[in-house]
């Protein structure tokens, strides 16, 4: 959820040992929170708690999420309706807590499903590879021995996104190709709430139910975010902006509904290097591993 007012004049508010009102607006809450105004009191930032709701400033906005973790020196936090992680919030981010909204888990966070059917994939999977990912992974073709898929030629292919291309505009093109075939696209990110597991359920959520996939296509390589606010880190991953780069050395930023899903292969906001998130993506499967990647330890992928 965003607040609308000035950040400083709620700072000051509740410097003064006040409440403040905010007015807020947005999906990102729901169903704890719907647009209308929330009651922010000063806090502590050593008294937060996890599952507690913050209000935090983020350049010129203030946000209204769920605290995940809480670490010395930042918030890990995340809207209950949304697939990402917010960046990390700096402890001089924080305004205050917002009492109203029940304390629970954030949405989404819950154990992985283990030893579950593996996702049906009639006719197998694509790994599209955008950025960093396609320079470090070569393109390959390989059986798919999933127990279940008896259709003739099912396989998993490895395929550079867009011709290798790092280019924003040339990787949403792509992947809106991709949604034209009807298949099930899942974005590979660091800051995914939901774990790689998932791809053993079917990948169903609250506002999308599972289904079959026709094909299955992961995409790895490219940040979710506004990619017109690349200078806002925005939901797109951990702190730390890239410094100057050539355009081939960009890594992609993507707006999240261009893919379906949103699964991390790690820990939240760490970094899984392309070899690494392949092995634990075909372990996530129950497909053995491609000739040349050894098998993936799966510890911290929850």
């Amino acid at each position: 959820m965003r607040g609308s007012g000035s950040a400083e004049l709620v700072r000051a508010a509740l410097a003064a040992g006040r409440l403040a009102r905010l007015p807020v607006t947005g999906s990102g809450m729901l169903p704890a929170l719907a647009d209308g105004t929330v009651v922010v009191e000063p806090v502590e930032f050593d008294q937060i708690c996890s599952g507690e709701v913050v209000a935090y400033q983020r350049g010129e906005r203030i946000v209204v999420h769920r605290v995940v973790a809480r670490r010395p020196d930042h918030l890990l936090t995340a809207g209950d309706n949304l697939p990402l992680y917010d960046p990390p919030v700096p402890r001089t981010a924080v305004l205050g807590r917002v009492p109203q909204v029940a304390v629970r888990a954030p949405g989404g966070l819950r154990a992985p499903a283990v030893g579950g059917p593996p996702v049906p994939l009639p006719d197998g999977v694509t790994l599209w590879l955008a950025g960093a990912a396609a320079r470090a992974v070569p393109e390959t073709d390989h059986q798919l021995p999933v127990p279940g898929v008896r259709r003739r030629g099912a396989g998993i292919r490895v395929r550079h996104l867009a011709a290798g291309s790092a280019l924003p505009e040339r990787v949403r093109r792509a992947l809106d190709a991709l949604d034209a075939l009807g298949g099930v696209t899942v974005g590979i990110s660091p800051a995914a709430v939901r774990p790689v597991d998932d791809l053993r359920t079917g990948l169903g959520s609250r506002s999308r139910p599972a289904r079959p996939a026709h094909r299955l296509d992961i995409v790895l390589g490219c940040r979710f975010g506004d990619p017109a606010a690349v200078a806002d880190a925005g939901p797109a991953g951990p702190a730390g902006e890239p410094g100057p780069a050539a355009p081939d050395e960009v890594t992609p930023v993507i707006a999240p509904d261009e893919v379906d899903h949103h699964l991390r292969t790690g820990p939240p906001l760490s970094e899984t290097g392309p070899a690494s998130a392949i092995r634990i993506i075909l372990a996530a499967l129950g497909v053995p591993p491609l000739p040349g990647f050894p098998e993936p330890v799966l510890g911290g992928a929850s």
